[in-house]
This record gives structure tokens, C-alpha cells and sequence, in this order.
């Protein structure tokens, strides 16, 4: 049996996801993991670990990393998952402290998720590999309101915008100066990027990439999302602007992913190539657009996403592949035969 630590299992995010996913796991295998979580919060997730859940200091906190490295200790962990941002770059940062208990932490490698740490570093980074990518201002790249001619515009924090937080649409110069008021902003801001708007609101994909920690390729799945439906949407908008190529509305997504997923061959060898640019030797989810069949790269995360448990109902465990991959180094373990199917959301009521 195989001892899994998630941490992060509250709420919806990507340690709940991890969750779901090698429950499913362990549901195809019974016996096969004996899995534990934590979270700052008590939690119905935690709770329903019986008795294997652990209340954890913030990530921030100096007393986070000794505290999580006593329950791997005592819990005998074989495979840690960071099931946020903040704990993800924790453990980037002091892999040799889990070596040297035996746990093992299947996450990208340290340079990429430093890469990643800032919208405008990752970009950056890109425009230099040649990856396609929107055309994107920041504080490093100085700029004049008056002159930006490409409208529209998505106005985006640098950090923690995680779920469309912080996230405006300008249509034109009036309303993109007005924002900067609004936010008390200049263009010199490391606080923001600047990004054009690109695509149509059906050509949106959210695409999982895996390799092993040896760089090599286990395999991808494709997500379109579905931009008709309010969970998934945190801006829509009329679209004003002289972009009319873009259709009658401009939409954000949420940091909640529905839709079709499965199939789209050639969006993933096209992510898959973008991975292996990147040097990926871990799990890597891609957001983008396609326009005219060319994917165009507008956000990056190093890690499992928001859409891991979808992925696992179609064949695609990401979690169980990399326990076999990264701990037991099974190089045979590969996906199962991806289905394309519509997959659905809704909120349910727990009362605690």
C-alpha cells in the first residue's frame, strides 16, 4: 500500500481535485493507496479522510514546513501532492528536506516553476522561445496608454490571480485609462500585465501535459471549455471594440472548467511540443486559444490543475501516473484509452 499525502483538500481547488483523482484512483484498485490530507481550514474533504487529515499552518508561515514534515514522518508519506500555488513553491524550494525522509514530490522541476512564479516572467520566457503567445505589456517593457492600438485589452494581476481574481476587459483607450484610475496604476506597475484579447469564446482549451520526471513524454487531454454557462464565466461583455472578428462577446472564464474533452489530436501534440520547449519533467497545464489552428499560449501553471478530476473520469489520472511514474518508476504506466465526452459541473449544499 502507498501512503499519498494531499495537502490543500478545502474547497474546490486543485488539492481537492488531486483528492477525487486517487479516490477514483483507489476505487479501480482498493488497497492500492491509503491517502491523507491537510488544509489551513477544517474541512468536509478532511473530515470524510477519516481520521487521515491534519490542520496545517499557512504556507507562508515559518512553522508550515517543519509542521508538514513531521506528518510525513509520522504518517510514513511516500508520495507528497501540493494542492496549492503557495505550498507548490514550498516544495520546490526544499526538496532535498523530502529526500531525505524518502517522500517522493512529483512536481516540475525547480527552474520551471520559478519561471511560472509571475505572469510577465513566464511570458517573457516564451516570447523567447518562440512560443506563440498574446501580445502582452508590463512594468518591464515601458509603454504609453495613448498609443496602444489593439484593443481589446485584458488587464490581469502578475500574481494570485488565480480564478479570473482582479481580471478587467478595456475596449478602448477611455476605458483602459479609466481602469488604471480606478486602480491607482501606471504603466511602470510590476502589479499588472497587459494583454491582448485573443480568439473567439469557443476556441478556448484547458490541456493537460504529463511527462516524467525524466522529461519523457506519458501523454495529454484536451478540455474545450464551454464559455455559454455563468459557473464558467467571470466577465462577459458586449463586444464595442473594432476587434468585431471576436464575435458579439468577450468573455473571461472562471477557474471553473466545463465542456468537451477528449480528442482535439492536434491542440495537444501542439501543447506537447510547447512542454517540451519549456524542458517539461512534470505535470503542466496549458490555457489557451486557437486561432486559425494555431494554439496561442495565454496562461501557464506548473502544476495540476483545476480540471484534474474531469481528466481522471476520461481515462487520464494524472495523480495515479505520476505516483507510478515518479515513485515506482513504471515507465509503462500510460493513460487509459481517452474518451470524448461533454462533462458538466454544479455546486452542491453541505451543511457542516
Amino acid at each position: 500500500m502507498i501512503n499519498v499525502l494531499v495537502t490543500a483538500v478545502g474547497g474546490n481547488g486543485n488539492g481537492s481535485q488531486i483528492l477525487k483523482a486517487l479516490v477514483m484512483a483507489e476505487n479501480g484498485a482498493p488497497g492500492y493507496y491509503r491517502i491523507y490530507g491537510t488544509d489551513r481550514h477544517q474541512c468536509m474533504d478532511g473530515l470524510a479522510l477519516d481520521g487521515r487529515f491534519a490542520q496545517l499552518p499557512d504556507a507562508t508561515s515559518p512553522e508550515y514546513l517543519p509542521s508538514v514534515l513531521k506528518l510525513c514522518s509520522h504518517w510514513n508519506v511516500d508520495v507528497l501532492f501540493p494542492g496549492s500555488d503557495a505550498e507548490l513553491f514550498v516544495f520546490a524550494e526544499n526538496m532535498e528536506s523530502f529526500i531525505d525522509l524518502g517522500v517522493c514530490v512529483p512536481i516540475q522541476r525547480r527552474e520551471l516553476i520559478e519561471w511560472c512564479r509571475t505572469k510577465v516572467c513566464i511570458q517573457n520566457h516564451m516570447l523567447r522561445l518562440g512560443i506563440p503567445v498574446p501580445q502582452s505589456y508590463s512594468g518591464d517593457t515601458p509603454y504609453e496608454l495613448n498609443r496602444l492600438d489593439n484593443y481589446p485589452y485584458i488587464l490581469k494581476p502578475t500574481e494570485n490571480g488565480g480564478g479570473s481574481r482582479g481580471v478587467y476587459i478595456a475596449q478602448d483607450y477611455e476605458e483602459i485609462r479609466n481602469l488604471f484610475g480606478y486602480l491607482k496604476l501606471k504603466p511602470e506597475s510590476p502589479a499588472y500585465i497587459l494583454q491582448e484579447y485573443i480568439g473567439k469564446t469557443d476556441s478556448e482549451f484547458s490541456v493537460g501535459i504529463l511527462h516524467d520526471g525524466d522529461g519523457v513524454y506519458v501523454g495529454g487531454v484536451a478540455l474545450n471549455r464551454d464559455l455559454t454557462t455563468n459557473l464558467n464565466i467571470a466577465i462577459r461583455i458586449r463586444n464595442i471594440s473594432k476587434r468585431q472578428d471576436l464575435g458579439a462577446e468577450l468573455i473571461v472564464s472562471s477557474g471553473i472548467s466545463q465542456g468537451r474533452i477528449g480528442g482535439y489530436l492536434d491542440i495537444v501534440e501542439q501543447c506537447r511540443n510547447i512542454a517540451e520547449t519549456l524542458l517539461s519533467t512534470g505535470p503542466l497545464n496549458i490555457q489557451c486559444r486557437v486561432v486559425e489552428n494555431k494554439v496561442i499560449v495565454f496562461e501557464i501553471n506548473p502544476r495540476l490543475s483545476g480540471s484534474t478530476s474531469l481528466r481522471a473520469l476520461v481515462g487520464f489520472n494524472e495523480p495515479d501516473l505520476l505516483v507510478k511514474r515518479f515513485h515506482q518508476r513504471d515507465v509503462r504506466s500510460k493513460p487509459q484509452g481517452i474518451e470524448s465526452v461533454y462533462i458538466t459541473r454544479k455546486l452542491i449544499e453541505i451543511v457542516e
